[in-house]
């Protein structure tokens, strides 16, 4: 044995056994478990992507649409089966604070540079060995929610085009956006059609809760019934609001939640904001906690979408509200983009929202109360971040740090709980 391997090395015969590990062509991204109404939407941005005069693609839409699940749905097509000779698909989460070293860090590990030596590379060297190992490549990259126009030569990326055969598909909130981007014909994604919100519904809900009573499928149909709503746990991402309009020419003659007084909205993960809110002018009762995703109570953008220009003057949110809760919610940003009277507002409650700075009050908010409202926090350090429409504004509003109601009984209970237990 031994002879047959000296000879062999004398001879310079080697086998190769092992080479340098294969890069997948896509890592496969988790999709929800139900997805409603994306099939032919999905097909037709397959076919408009893989056109060889396609070299980049634009997805627009308000938030909470699904531009996202499309994304990822067109990242997993590349697993499946392989399409039109892609060497490699790169799925990068870019978001609203546009960070280019950030996106060359996750390019450079999918492609497999060694993530030491990487970090030691200053940016314009990034660029370089970017733009060197991707010219050789057939790639489709992949941009989620993007806000304003990347640029690709500073990131490294070599410009898709028709010769190199290269693709890049990003999501974006804003048509203009696209236009930034050189793409003229972006596709759309918009809200369910009602048809298909139902499915939705059908599909979360279950076949036993829709059968427990015989009232849920009418209620679904005619929310205008509905005087207190409770979700929790839900797995919904849009509620959308579909109202009647009489005529091509005419607004939307009927309010869609006239008798809504109560809203408890818990550990809803998907839900992005409650703009439809907008549509229940008699709310009383506010809570919205213990959701991950929640950007916005109401958002701006939508609502310039799906009121009229009427409505945009005369409809004016939480004008019955009494009690005001929102905690545990990482990604709030805004309640509301301006200030609001909130003429009867009595409670109104804060918890562990670290990124809402600005509250919708300014001097003349709550006026009509007849006592002074207290703003309520459990954190000294939110309260001194907050950021106040004027001087005058937060002279009005006294903060309070206290407990929230529900942790002051347990610790009555507890309280109670040890006097007696010394006696």
């Amino acid at each position: 044995m031994l002879k047959k391997v000296e000879v062999l090395e004398s001879k310079g015969v080697f086998e190769v056994v092992a080479g340098p590990p294969a890069i997948a062509v896509a890592v496969e991204r988790p999709l929800p478990k139900t997805i409603v109404g994306q099939e032919k939407m999905l097909k037709r941005a397959m076919e408009h992507l893989m056109d060889h005069e396609t070299g980049i693609m634009g997805l627009y839409g308000m938030g909470g649409v699904g531009k996202t699940t499309l994304l990822e749905q067109i990242n997993n097509k590349f697993i499946e089966h392989t399409v039109d000779g892609v060497e490699i698909v790169i799925f990068v989460v870019v978001s609203s604070e546009l960070r280019v070293e950030m996106i060359q860090d996750a390019i450079a590990e999918k492609l497999g540079f060694l993530r030491e030596d990487w970090k030691q590379k200053e940016k314009s060297q990034k660029v370089t060995d970017l733009y060197a190992r991707m010219k050789t490549m057939k790639f489709v990259l992949l941009l989620d929610d993007i806000w304003k126009e990347v640029d690709l030569k500073e990131i490294g990326v070599p410009f898709p085009a028709r010769e190199n055969g290269c693709k890049v598909v990003f999501t974006t909130r804003s048509r203009e956006v696209c236009g930034q981007m050189r793409v003229d014909d972006p596709m759309e994604v918009k809200c369910l059609e009602s048809n298909e919100a139902w499915d939705l519904f059908r599909s979360n809900v279950g076949k036993i809760t829709l059968e427990s009573h015989p009232d849920i499928l009418e209620l679904f149909k005619n929310m205008a019934l509905l005087s207190k709503l409770e979700m929790e746990h839900s797995r919904m991402v849009e509620i959308n609001v579909k109202r009647s309009t009489p005529s091509l020419n005419k607004s939307p003659t009927n309010v869609s939640f006239p008798n809504l007084s109560t809203v408890h909205v818990v550990r809803c993960h998907g839900l992005k904001d409650l703009t439809w809110l907008l549509f229940a002018p008699n709310l009383k009762v506010l809570t919205v906690g213990s959701s991950t995703q929640v950007e916005d109570i109401i958002n701006k953008e939508k609502s310039a979408n799906i009121l009229t220009e009427n409505e945009a003057v005369t409809i004016i949110p939480f004008q019955k509200v009494e009690r005001f809760r929102v905690y545990d919610l990482p990604e709030l940003k805004s309640i509301y983009w301006g200030p609001l009277p909130f003429p009867r507002l009595k409670k109104f409650r804060i918890d562990r929202c670290p990124n809402l700075r600005k509250l919708p009050f300014d001097s003349k908010s709550c006026s009509s109360v007849g006592e002074e409202l207290v703003i309520h926090s459990g954190e000294q350090d939110w309260i001194d971040k907050v950021e106040w429409e004027d001087e005058e504004t937060k002279e009005r509003f006294p903060l309070s740090i206290g407990s929230s109601e529900t942790e002051t009984v347990l610790k009555i209970l507890m309280e109670l709980s040890s006097t007696f237990a010394s006696t």
